[in-house]
């Protein structure tokens, strides 16, 4: 198919737009250009995906300009978000639109990740306080047949809450309370090598599933100390993202 010629009628342009557009194609929106790396931020409490290959990133863009490449799926929630939702006053937020295949997928599949870091620190640098919501496209279901159906401890001795939203969504919440914890990561860009990478770190992390996607909310707010205010606004938040537009009350 010729990359300059993409149909605009089916998923194609939305739920595999960024592969078309990191395949060469341009579309009313404008192209996107390719940037280095072959990260990509995974759940580590509930893994989808064991071997990726061929992943492919794009230079970060403003969450507002990112919209109209993301997929239909979930554009309508993010849409809905702003930065008077978060806990903190937002320095800095970008966001980031990928592509990967795995061993059993035989077309691209797409993440998208927004991250919101705080004002710069005294020493002049972000990341002491962020948050990044990252969607990865689940054809199956991590949670479905999982046992655990009520809060109380991860693996690690850190709370976990488990609450219902909606119908038929369980928010997995895992609260950091101990020195040990999962693995986070958000993405990152060197502008000098156009390179895009990960920044590792421990957070507080915010797991459900909707839409064909695994959202994943990882967080640090005022030194992880526990704040049940902040733990609460995550929950709104992740409610919000839930919710489309059709599904808003009129």
């Amino acid at each position: 198919m010729d990359g300059k010629k993409c149909s605009l009628m089916t998923r194609g342009v939305h739920g595999f737009l960024l592969a078309c557009l990191l395949s060469g194609c341009s579309v009313s929106e404008g192209p996107l250009e390719r940037a280095d790396g072959d990260s990509l931020v995974r759940s580590e409490p509930y893994q989808l995906y064991q071997h990726v290959t061929d992943v492919k990133h794009v230079m970060p863009l403003a969450i507002e300009a990112a919209i109209p490449h993301m997929p239909e799926q979930i554009r309508d929630s993010v849409s809905k978000l702003g930065v008077q939702n978060l806990p903190f006053q937002v320095g800095k937020a970008s966001a980031y639109l990928v592509t990967f295949t795995d061993e059993t997928s035989k077309t691209p599949l797409n993440q998208v990740q927004l991250v919101f870091l705080k004002e710069k620190d005294e020493y002049g640098k972000y990341g002491e306080e962020f948050v990044a919501i990252t969607m990865t496209e689940a054809k199956v279901d991590p949670f479905a047949g999982l046992t655990v159906a009520e809060s109380g401890v991860d693996l690690f001795g850190n709370k976990l809450l488990v609450e219902k939203a909606g119908k038929d969504t369980q928010l997995f919440h895992h609260i950091l309370q101990t020195n040990g914890g999962y693995v986070s990561h958000y993405y990152d860009y060197d502008e000098a090598a156009n390179r895009v990478s990960m920044t590792t770190t421990s957070a507080n992390e915010l797991d459900f599933y909707a839409h064909g996607y695994l959202y994943q909310i990882n967080y640090v707010v005022n030194g992880n100390q526990v704040d049940e205010a902040v733990q609460r606004r995550m929950v709104e938040l992740a409610k919000q993202l839930l919710t489309k537009k059709e599904e808003e009350p009129a």
